[in-house]
């Protein structure tokens, strides 16, 4: 690491070795604001050189504080990031996949994305999201489903109760066969949580209407800034959604 000092200057103070797992460690590192680089040294000089991946983070030591910080080492990159797959989540939702990493602590100001031709109608894209965000969004749809499903049993249960106390068996036998036990929605695991902020190839393009089937369209995608702040991505791509399977 390296302190910052007040007059944001930074002055290297340690340097570590990570062994093959990429692990590291610095021992005894007295409390300060810190600027942590990571790359891969391809030369063996103990020195960044240039095109060698890097990543950069920042922490704060207090006294008898252990600080994990975890790095994505890139490879420096001038060109932006360009649109590479289109795949059809549902009819109203297209996961967009780049030749770069993306920062999904990054607003998506400036990003827009269209499909065409305009002779055919196609539906407005209301909405672009970060892969984190698109998991969160199901995450509490799965949610509400829960408490909505957990309402009706309850719901269900009463009037079981209610159509026995009343002597009507026949009723509550209906119901009850027909009653299931909601699931509860999947717990986060620790690693979701810890890769949740990672940088991700993917963008999540919500739509205002529905795709017809087997009718191709023209994704157009533009605005995109990539993990290394290089501007100006994005790209063209011809979207189909395939005909619903019949069961």
């Amino acid at each position: 690491p390296e302190v910052e000092g007040s007059d944001n200057l930074v002055v290297p103070t340690h340097v570590a070795v990570s062994d093959l797992s990429g692990v590291y460690a610095f021992r005894y590192v007295p409390p300060a604001q810190y600027v942590m680089s990571a790359f891969v040294d391809q030369n063996r000089n103990r020195e960044y050189d240039d095109l060698e991946p890097i990543g950069i983070g920042r922490a704060e030591l207090n006294p008898a504080d252990t600080v994990l910080l975890d790095f994505v080492l890139l490879a420096p990159d001038t060109t932006p990031a360009v649109l590479g797959q289109v795949d059809v989540l549902d009819s109203l939702t297209l996961e967009v996949e780049f030749d770069d990493f993306l920062d999904q602590t990054s607003e998506l100001i400036g990003v827009s994305a269209s499909l065409g031709p305009d002779s055919l109608g196609p539906p407005q894209v209301s909405t672009i999201m970060h892969q984190r965000d698109y998991v969160e969004r199901l995450r509490a749809i799965r949610d509400s489903s829960y408490v909505a499903d957990s309402i009706q049993f309850v719901e269900d249960q009463e009037r079981i109760e209610l159509l026995r106390s009343a002597g009507d068996s026949i009723a509550a036998d209906e119901i009850e066969a027909g009653l299931t036990t909601p699931r509860s929605p999947p717990e986060s695991s620790q690693e979701d949580l810890r890769t949740r902020d990672l940088p991700k190839r993917m963008l999540y393009l919500l739509l205002a209407g529905a795709l017809t089937a087997d009718q191709p369209y023209e994704l157009s995608v533009a605005g995109v800034t990539n993990i290394n702040d290089v501007p100006g991505g994005g790209g063209s791509a011809e979207v189909i959604r395939g005909m619903p399977q019949r069961e």
